[in-house]
């Protein structure tokens, strides 16, 4: 009776201890959503549609295009004034590249599929350039959408 009873007490606890563990409150998950919520609109933020980045380059406000493909990427065609500066070295040669360039200045970069760009611009984030932007669909979403303009 008495192992009856501890193997039950030892059940009831190991329950317990999963549900709160896995659950928590309904207000902890509330908070989590919340969360999650704020980080996804944080990560779309990031991202411009080609039509802005037009909007941007006919406004004639001053920002920095970077193309963070491999430089026979960049060969094969490019927005028109576009700085080529890898994925690979884009961490140190920013600066050497682009010697005017101030951590607040606005900068929208590009790759193929955006894979590299987002990573580029979480790397530029972490250097403390704060004005940093994504171009969504990347070279060839540019080239469709300057050939349907």
């Amino acid at each position: 009776m008495k192992f009856f009873r501890f193997v039950l007490t030892f059940i009831t606890c190991l329950t317990t201890f999963a549900v709160s563990a896995c659950g928590g409150s309904p207000q902890d998950r509330a908070k989590t959503n919340e969360e999650s919520d704020r980080q996804q609109k944080d990560e779309k933020s990031i991202y411009i549609s080609e039509e802005t980045l037009d909007e941007i380059m006919k406004s004639g406000d001053d920002f920095f295009l970077i193309d963070v493909r491999e430089t026979y990427e960049f060969a094969g065609g490019h927005i028109e004034d576009a700085y080529n500066i890898p994925l690979g070295v884009i961490g140190t040669e920013v600066t050497k590249r682009i010697s005017d360039i101030k951590k607040n200045d606005e900068i929208i970069l590009y790759c193929r599929t955006n894979n590299r760009s987002t990573r580029a611009y979480t790397l530029l984030s972490a250097l403390g350039y704060t004005n940093v932007r994504v171009m969504q669909g990347g070279w060839p979403g540019w080239a469709r959408y300057i050939s349907g303009r």
